[in-house]
């Protein structure tokens, strides 16, 4: 899947992703990477024939908005059956000092 090095016009639906700050499960240092991860993944599935949009979610309780994150950002419809889509960045794992309770 090609991936673009810049995105200068995104997608309707990677454009709100990127406009829904809240829902980042990226840090701002990698947002740029995942918007271009997005784009190229959206603009494969639609030469495949594939629909794309936005989830939109509107105003949610704190155990609602928890739930909607694991909903995904974007939908991708193939065959009738939707995918829901998220990006999220792979954190750092801390060591552990044997002995020692986490902080």
């Amino acid at each position: 899947m090609p991936v673009p090095a810049r995105v200068v016009r995104p997608h309707p639906a990677v454009a709100a992703y990127k406009a829904d700050e809240d829902r980042h499960l990226v840090t701002n240092g990698s947002l740029t990477r995942a918007i271009r991860l997005l784009q190229g993944l959206v603009a494969e599935a639609e030469r495949r024939g594939h629909k794309v949009k936005a989830k939109k979610y509107g105003q949610l309780y704190a155990a609602e908005f928890r739930q909607s994150l694991s909903r995904g950002h974007l939908d991708i419809t193939v065959d009738n059956f939707a995918y829901g889509i998220t990006i999220t960045e792979k954190g750092r794992q801390r060591r552990r000092t044997p002995g020692l309770l986490p902080a």
